[in-house]
């Protein structure tokens, strides 16, 4: 393992943020995004299982 190089490191910002469905009987739903603060990417997920599939892709070598 060599040190002469920095860690890699991303940095996002978080937003989440509630759809509201139109009809009161039928659940609201949550969405998530991150942009990339370097690129202006954003990402927007679903679900909070797609947000950390998308965060452990992130982190492999």
């Amino acid at each position: 393992m060599t040190f002469n190089t920095p860690p890699p490191y991303r940095t996002y910002i978080l937003r989440f943020w509630e759809e509201r469905n139109p009809d009161p009987h039928k659940v609201n739903t949550w969405r998530v995004s991150l942009e990339n603060t370097e690129s202006n990417v954003r990402h927007v997920f679903h679900s909070l299982d797609g947000l950390m599939q998308f965060l452990h892709k992130q982190m492999r070598p």
